[in-house]
Parts: structure tokens; C-alpha cells; sequence
């Protein structure tokens, strides 16, 4: 073989393996496997325990977005009622996009609670995975036109590791 050939499939074994890399948001304390390079934002918001900054890491293509936001509240007025968060969190995303529920239930990650739900509308679904860490509220989420199928779920979702 010529060296051309070997050098040629080292490089694209070398961009296969940096396609498969997990984000890292290390401010964020999580790794995730989006199926491309994110965009990243942050806004303030003002909300009935004070103020906070929303964090968003979102991949988009013609038919769907892959998303991971987070918000850190403040220790001392988070309610102690997590189930009432996580309930509270669902339905501020669903009211939002004007979604109707079909599916839903509190799961977790290691020891952190947190809720799945699915919802939709005529157009669009959407499932999200929200979890909570301390005080900090990850949310998880696939919006796509049309069903989302299990495997993209469970791709995406199971990558998802929080980090030191």
C-alpha cells in the first residue's frame, strides 16, 4: 500500500472518533453526545425565587433539535418538594409550546430525581428527561416534527453523564 492510502484512511478514522465525542460543558458539569457541534446561550430570567441564568447547548437540523439546558436556583428557596419542581418544570416547558402530555413519569439518575414526559401537538413531539442535581435543574430534550423514535431517545438521553 502507498502512503498516501494509509495516510488518507488514518484521517478519517481520526474524524470518525471526534464525530463520536461526547460534548463537555465543564462549567456545566455534564458530557452528552449530540449528533453534531452545539450552539451555546445564556439568559437571565427572573422567576418567583429570584433571579437566574439559563444556560442552552442546541443542535439543530431541518426536522428536529437536540437540547440540554440548565439553571442553578438558589439553595435557600428551592422547595424542598422535588416531585413539585420537576412537575412544575414539565409543565412550564409544555405550556410554553402549547403541548399536550401523553406520557409521563418520575424516574432518576444514580441518586438525583427527575421526570420523563413525552408530549406533542399536531405537528411536532417532543420527549425530555429533567433532572435534579442539588440545585441545579438539567433539562433534556428532543423537538422534532413527526415521532421520535425510541433509538434517537436512548442514544441521545443515555449519553448523558454529568462530570466533576
Amino acid at each position: 500500500m502507498n502512503r498516501s492510502f494509509i495516510s488518507l484512511v488514518l484521517l478519517l478514522c481520526t474524524f470518525a472518533s471526534l464525530a463520536q465525542s461526547k460534548y463537555s460543558d465543564y462549567a456545566g458539569k455534564f458530557k452528552i453526545q449530540f449528533p453534531g457541534q452545539p450552539t451555546t446561550s445564556s439568559q437571565d430570567q427572573k422567576t418567583d425565587i429570584g433571579n437566574v441564568t439559563l444556560y442552552q447547548f442546541m443542535y439543530e437540523t431541518e426536522s428536529s433539535v437536540y437540547m440540554v439546558s440548565y439553571v442553578d436556583y438558589p439553595a435557600d428557596k428551592l422547595n424542598p418538594n422535588k416531585k413539585e419542581l420537576l412537575t412544575n418544570a414539565k409543565n412550564g416547558f409544555v405550556n410554553a409550546l402549547n403541548l399536550t402530555v401523553s406520557d409521563e413519569g418520575f424516574i432518576t439518575y444514580g441518586q438525583h430525581q427527575g421526570i420523563r414526559f413525552v408530549a406533542s401537538d399536531s405537528e411536532k413531539s417532543c420527549v425530555m428527561r429533567d433532572y435534579l442535581v442539588d440545585n441545579r435543574l438539567y433539562q433534556l430534550g428532543i423537538l422534532q416534527f413527526g415521532k421520535i423514535s425510541e433509538q434517537a431517545e436512548n442514544d441521545f438521553f443515555d449519553s448523558f453523564e454529568l462530570v466533576k
